[in-house]
């Protein structure tokens, strides 16, 4: 598994029934085709399933995430107080972040 697919796994578990594909391209730095062949490989996989007309992950997927640590990642970061807020514009990448996550490199 990669880490660009463990990234969308943590994006659907995060965003539920509010997520948006294009939000997902630009956050990855990916083009759209990259990104429809990753969610290919993840509905192949069972971690991703389409119901009720939109796009849920699974137990599966749920599980993968847990395995490899990231149950407790999120692209949402929170305020100095403590207060949480879907603060998806204020994320902070490290420098060439994208540029790795692109390449596979990370």
């Amino acid at each position: 598994m990669s880490f660009q697919e463990l990234l969308i796994l943590s994006y659907f578990k995060e965003h539920e029934d509010d997520y948006d594909l294009a939000e997902l391209r630009e956050l990855l730095g990916l083009g759209a085709v990259k990104l429809q062949d990753l969610l290919n490989a993840l509905f192949e996989l069972e971690m991703l399933v389409y119901e009720d007309h939109g796009v849920q992950i699974t137990d599966k997927g749920l599980t993968c995430i847990t395995a490899n640590n990231m149950e407790d990642w999120s692209f949402c970061s929170y305020l100095d107080s403590g207060d949480e807020e879907s603060c998806i514009e204020r994320v902070y990448y490290p420098s060439r972040f994208l540029r790795l996550v692109r390449t596979g490199k990370m």
